[in-house]
């Protein structure tokens, strides 16, 4: 299997840096405070001039999952990426977890691509 990075092959703590990097980058500086808002289900919003929660919720998530392919260059991770953030922010959203634990499971996830990207030999020790 051949895959094209953007940082080539790099070692293992250069990816770990990167994907934190990325996460923080589109979980905060790219996050607009109207998506922020309306990716919420329970937000009030007139459907005929605002999109769906599921439109925000999947936009935010796809920026995440593009970050993802961004540094790893594998498009299963992307789609993983893409599905795992959802799944979290919408359990956010519903008071299942808390921010903190949000936060701690997004970077679950990171450690859990770098593990995939070990196993490819897309990084290195």
């Amino acid at each position: 299997m051949t895959v094209q990075l953007i940082f080539d092959k790099m070692p293992i703590y250069e990816m770990v840096i990167w994907l934190l990097v990325v996460h923080c980058v589109c979980d905060f500086a790219l996050q607009s405070s109207a998506m922020s808002k309306y990716k919420n289900p329970d937000v009030e919003r007139d459907e005929s001039v605002n999109p769906s929660w599921r439109w925000w919720l999947t936009a935010h998530a796809t920026i995440q999952g593009g970050g993802v392919y961004l540094v790893t260059g594998l498009w299963y991770l992307f789609l993983a990426e893409t599905f795992m953030h959802w799944i979290i922010d919408y359990s956010k959203m519903g008071g299942r977890i808390d921010a903190r634990t949000d936060q701690c499971l997004h970077i679950f996830c990171k450690l859990a691509w770098v593990y995939v990207c070990v196993s490819y030999g897309v990084v290195e020790f």
